[in-house]
């Protein structure tokens, strides 16, 4: 076996020793297990590498399809959020428009209202001065006569 010195920058000599004691075992065999992996890596035929791609094609495509879908679903619920959003618009402008209206009405009818209460208050001094005058006349005319059938039956 080939003896090697070398020379670590503190921050991976920190994280090879976080390993180490991670894993229980010294860090040369903990070294040389990393080299092992790294040399396998590259030992695998390349066809194997071409069927890694392929997976990762296919599964890189999946997963755009359900991105799509995804994107899909939510420019629909985008497009509902819109038309429910236009939609009450719609109905609140409808709303204030209503209440402009009944506003307006309410002017009109309060108008009206103090119109006529003027022509009852102006009813009420005719009446009151008809009834002045009717007493006045009444006091001037002379007392009615008995009739004919009055003085028969003695009333």
């Amino acid at each position: 076996m080939a003896r090697f010195t070398i020379t670590l920058p503190e921050t991976i000599a920190s994280k090879l020793a976080a390993d180490e004691e991670r894993r229980k075992i010294p860090r040369s065999t903990l070294i040389a297990e990393y080299l092992r992996q790294h040399y396998a890596d590259a030992e695998k035929p390349i066809v194997d590498h071409d069927a890694e791609i392929r997976a990762f094609e296919a599964k890189n495509a999946e997963l755009n399809a359900k991105l799509n879908e995804a994107n899909e679903r939510n420019r629909s619920l985008m497009e509902q959020v819109q038309r429910e959003k236009d939609s009450r618009d719609v109905v609140a402008t409808g709303m204030h428009h209503e209440i402009e209206l009944l506003q307006q009405k309410v002017t009109s009818l309060e108008s009206a209202l103090h119109t006529e209460r003027g022509h009852l208050s102006e009813l009420k001094q005719d009446k009151d001065q008809l009834q002045k005058q009717l007493e006045l006349v009444t006091l001037r005319l002379p007392t009615p006569k008995k009739s004919f059938w009055d003085r028969i039956r003695g009333r």
